[in-house]
């Protein structure tokens, strides 16, 4: 910083300042007297000088002024000093310099003429006009009209230098900063993003945004799945949404269109934005990059571009894993098998669920390594997901799941022949014996849900294991439907405990039995909607099948009065949560359903029971049951009156929204049953 500020000191008035000083005394060493000029002059040039410094007033900070101020001061120096013989005459050539600096030719012009036109008048006001007419004077103002066309030349060469030099310096920045961008990017854009959501995804995607772009704001939008996420720097006084009129227009040109928008529209503080559409290769647009803030350059825009292309390869392959991948095998987890049963079943056809148990695995994991046991995990998930006539996720450890569409029996017992025939070509020659068994099951719209369907191709697997040929076809049944998520998959001990459970519930209540069953397939749809966890899933579905189990404890002239209760026999039934909870706290692998048998009365604005818990305090499996627990009991049939119907149910929840449902599970109930996949069926 100190050296710049010299830098400009120099360049303005100090070396005049300093030429005056050494004039002063050469003036007073030279014996010069009575020549008032000069010495105005050298006051001059020491006040010009000054006033550079300051830098005012700004007419006289332009080269031109400054060649035409020293071509005056230099005249009334030379003409008072002599004029032809003034020892003082090659301070022109000082000023003809300075004509190197003036930018354009015109300007180059009068400031040459004014130091030759200066120093023919000192000639004259010194010798008199003959004088300046001389050989003498011809010569040396040739001389300097000579110099002043070679300082023009040289300032123009200087000057498409300068601009030269701010071109590439101006183009390496912008290279440098291109390659920050695309250094990022590669940086984020790792094998990791493989196994994110889409949501999650898009998050990475417009936090990268932003960053490379230096943008105060940045949104990711996918369309055809109406999946959004944005991420904007804190003093923003409101962030632009999705729903912000500007923002949809923008993303919807962008993908239509193909290629990046500007736009200077002012949304929110922020004065500009770009949006770059998300395309795949050879494919078309899924999405778009919307950045807004001050404004944005070419290299902005190039790492944008390469940042939505990277974005739409890897969301274009996050279609089979909704929910993400298992980062192992590489496969599509089981969260995104849970998500794409609930898309595929609502297709028509039929579909076949093939689980596949890898028999052996930790043994072979056991001998030869972690390493070597995932990289046979890899090297099947290759194998089962190359081929574009089924789909394939791992499951959990050693089982992996396939859907296959439109097979019948003898088609899917080919295809579960080839499972073994792969597992048997990846480990042959290992000491480890490894085995498949595999179990399938089919159904399609209309016929069972898709956990039933899913269920049936489990307990088809585990019969699997003791059939000659490791292979075995099960059938779907209702009994099923009692069934969600991972049940089946406790310990024989505690399945016989839910069970027992369930039906002593049933056995004191005939509506009970039907209602506990139809709310445990209502929370699943819900939860499936919403997109919760696997685990979160697993505790949703059988926290709402037990949600009643309290009710053991009610005293059955409470539990079956057709009639209102008082207010001591309502004091009674309220405590069932308490009391389910701790009938179920004993039993170690269910503690993750307890908050849902504990707290599905909790009403969202506080006035619930047991606890008075309010808003997000509640559990979201919790919430979920509640708004399953009412729509059920509303639209079924009991003894003292009749249901009433879906639609009727669902707009009195939409009138009880925020204060007794979370808004959230209402509007996922309404979009679910908007959407066309809703249909009420009973599990009685």
């Amino acid at each position: 910083m100190r050296a710049a500020m010299l830098r400009a000191l120099l360049n303005a008035g100090l070396p005049r300042a300093a030429a005056a000083v050494a004039v002063l005394l050469l003036l007073g060493y030279s014996g010069f007297t009575g020549m008032w000029p000069a010495y105005l002059a050298v006051l001059g040039a020491l006040a010009f000088g000054a006033l550079l410094v300051l830098g005012r007033p700004a007419v006289l900070q332009g080269s031109l002024p400054r060649v035409l101020v020293d071509s005056v001061l230099i005249t009334l120096l030379v003409g008072a000093t002599g004029g032809v013989g003034s020892p003082f005459f090659v301070l022109y050539l000082l000023a003809a310099l300075g004509i190197a600096r003036i930018p354009d030719t015109p300007r180059k012009v009068v400031g040459g003429a004014t130091v030759v036109v200066g120093y023919l008048a000192a000639v004259t006001f010194s010798s008199g006009l003959f004088a300046a007419l001389s050989p003498m004077a011809a010569l040396v103002a040739g001389a300097t009209v000579l110099l002043c066309g070679v300082a023009g030349l040289l300032g123009a060469q200087l000057t498409e230098a300068r601009e030269r030099s701010r071109v590439l310096s101006g183009t390496l920045e912008s290279e440098r900063r291109h390659a920050a961008g695309v250094s990022t990017v590669a940086a984020s854009f790792g094998s990791v993003l493989e196994v994110l959501t889409p949501e999650a995804l898009l998050q990475k995607v417009a936090e990268t945004a932003r960053e490379v772009s230096e943008a105060r704001y940045a949104h990711a939008a996918v369309l055809e799945s109406g999946r959004h996420r944005t991420v904007a720097d804190g003093d923003l006084e409101a962030c632009p949404s999705w729903w912000h009129p500007s923002i949809q227009r923008l993303v919807l040109r962008s993908c239509r269109s193909g290629g990046t928008l500007w736009d200077g529209e002012e949304v929110h503080g922020l004065e500009a934005f770009l949006a770059v559409p998300m395309i795949p290769p050879g494919g078309e647009g899924l999405g778009a990059l919307v950045v807004g803030g001050t404004g944005f350059g070419d290299e902005e825009r190039r790492t944008l571009e390469l940042l939505a292309g990277e974005a739409a390869a890897v969301l274009l392959e996050a279609e089979d894993a909704p929910a993400g991948r298992d980062p192992v095998s590489r496969l599509p987890n089981k969260d995104s098998l849970r998500r794409v049963l609930a898309r595929d079943f609502s297709q028509s056809g039929s579909l076949t669920v093939m689980a596949a148990d890898l028999e052996g695995f930790r043994h072979y994991n056991r001998t030869y390594g972690p390493a070597a046991g995932d990289t046979l995990l890899a090297r099947l998930g290759r194998h089962l997901g190359g081929s574009c006539q089924r789909l394939a996720f791992r499951y959990k450890d050693d089982v992996f799941v396939l859907l296959f569409r439109g097979q019948n029996e003898a088609r899917n017992r080919r295809s579960a022949v080839g499972i073994q025939q792969v597992v048997a070509e990846l480990t042959g020659g290992s000491r480890v014996s490894l085995g498949v068994s595999v179990g399938f099951a089919g159904g399609g719209a209309g016929d069972h849900g898709p956990e039933v369907v899913l269920q049936a191709a489990l307990r088809a697997l585990r019969r699997a294991k003791i059939e000659p040929e490791r292979i075995f076809s099960g059938t779907p049944d209702r009994t099923g439907e009692a069934w969600v998520p991972e049940v089946m998959e406790y310990s024989p001990r505690v399945t016989q405990t839910v069970l027992s459970l369930v039906e002593a519930t049933e056995a004191r209540d005939s509506y009970v039995s039907g209602h506990m069953r139809a709310v445990s397939d209502i929370a699943r749809r819900l939860g499936t909607w919403l997109e919760l966890s696997a685990e979160q899933m697993d505790a949703l579905v059988v926290g709402a099948l037990l949600h009643d189990v309290g009710k053991i404890g009610v005293p059955d002239s409470i539990l079956q009065k057709p009639g209102k209760l008082t207010e001591q026999e309502y004091e009674t039934m309220k405590q069932h949560p308490v009391t389910g909870a701790k009938i179920l706290e004993p039993v170690e692998e269910l503690e993750a359903v307890l908050p849902v048998v504990r707290h599905h009365h909790e009403h969202f604005e506080g006035g619930g029971y047991p606890a008075g818990l309010r808003g997000e305090e509640i559990p979201l499996i919790a919430r979920i049951t509640l708004v399953a627990d009412a729509l059920d009991s509303m639209t079924r049939d009991r003894v003292y009156r009749r249901g009433i119907p879906l639609e009727t149910a669902v707009e009195e929840i939409v009138n009880s929204s925020g204060t007794q449902f979370d808004p959230r599970v209402v509007r996922a109930l309404v979009e679910l049953i908007d959407s066309g996949r809703w249909s009420m069926e009973r599990a009685n």
